[in-house]
């Protein structure tokens, strides 16, 4: 009998997207398909991970946050 998988996620990914100025993304928010003014920024990216019953983890980003 094996550990027993808690929390389980497969392929995550949290995208932002960047923009140089409030304008382009107003100009983006209302002609989404006419150009695009931004860039994508991955936070996370195909993030699989399994966590057992009884362990713990934690998360600590660059800032300390």
């Amino acid at each position: 009998m094996g550990k027993q998988v808690a929390i389980e996620l497969k392929n995550v990914s949290k995208r932002y997207r960047l923009y140089n100025n409030r304008k382009d993304q107003a100009i983006e928010a209302i002609f989404p398909f006419i150009r695009r003014s931004h860039k994508d920024f991955y936070a996370v990216k195909d993030l699989n991970l399994k966590i057992y019953k009884g362990e713990i983890l934690g998360i600590v980003g660059r800032n300390g946050s």
